[in-house]
């Protein structure tokens, strides 16, 4: 109901995945959000990509250690580190408003 009321013609659709699984899957189209990595941000990065985001205290050294080697593009937003329910706000704007 909400997305007619919002006049979306495509439901999103969710599927829970290990990282593993997710990077086995579809490592070259991921796009990790780290507050820690070097590079700043730009909306073109996110071009058909899929958006990480960590969980509250941030992604676990190994998954980062893991996402490092399967090469997942990644940049840090400017200001500050996001809460997770903040940061998918966020992503899902960007990826509606800014592309």
């Amino acid at each position: 109901e909400a997305a007619i009321q919002s006049k979306q013609t495509i439901l999103a659709e969710f599927e829970i995945l290990t990282l593993n699984e997710l990077l086995s899957r579809e490592k070259e189209n991921l796009f990790l959000f780290d507050p820690h990595s070097e590079t700043k941000f730009e909306l073109t990065m996110l071009r058909e990509k899929i958006p990480l985001i960590g969980p509250e205290g941030g992604f676990h050294k190994d998954e980062i250690h893991l996402m490092n080697e399967c090469k997942v593009q990644g940049a840090k937003l400017e200001g500050g580190i996001l809460r997770t329910e903040t940061a998918g706000i966020v992503a899902a704007s960007l990826l509606a408003y800014g592309l």
